[in-house]
């Protein structure tokens, strides 16, 4: 199990999503992406690609002005 990290802070909805759609599709079953955002409007579009696709939202995080997000491939 290998956890990556992506930053996509100060970019806005929806490239944080698609640069994690891209990440995500190049790891293996089991790898953890660590997405750390600034866009609030993360937090519904990340809960619903989980809930759509072969991924798990494992843990989010509100730091000052960061979201933190870990996405397991499932």
């Amino acid at each position: 199990m290998l956890e990556n990290t992506l930053d996509v802070t100060g970019k806005k909805c929806p490239i944080p999503l698609m640069k994690a759609k891209k990440e995500l599709k190049n790891m293996n079953s089991g790898d953890i992406l660590k997405v750390i955002a600034t866009d609030p409007n993360t937090q519904q579009d990340f809960k619903k690609f989980c809930l759509r696709g072969k991924y798990k939202l494992i843990d989010f995080l509100k730091q000052s002005e960061n979201y933190i997000y870990h996405i397991e491939k499932t």
